[in-house]
């Protein structure tokens, strides 16, 4: 049983040793691809950043003249609408045969 018990554990070490480095090595060029991805997309994140800033001062510089909301016509207007009512919609059990 120490020979087979050595081989064995032998064989296991050295599976794990392959598997370590294949491992090591294909995350080594992900992460090579990553950093060619990386330039640019980070010039992508700089321009969409530069639209957001100029959009943002642009609509920094808009007043909004909020006296219509304190006006009395506008404080008296109500709402008219009537609530909907609550219907049933579906069947019961949708696998049984539609009544037609």
């Amino acid at each position: 049983m120490g020979n087979l018990f050595k081989n064995i554990t032998m064989a296991l070490g050295i599976i794990t040793v392959v598997f370590g480095g294949y491992y090591l090595y294909i995350e080594r060029s992900k992460a090579s691809l990553e950093t060619a991805n990386a330039e640019q997309v980070l010039q992508e994140r700089l321009a969409n950043t530069s639209v957001f800033i100029t959009y943002s001062q642009e609509l920094n510089k808009i007043n909004l003249d909020l006296s219509l909301f304190e006006d009395q016509r506008f404080r008296s207007l109500r709402l008219y609408t009537e609530p909907i009512e609550e219907q049933a919609t579906g069947r019961n059990n949708p696998f049984s045969q539609a009544n037609q």
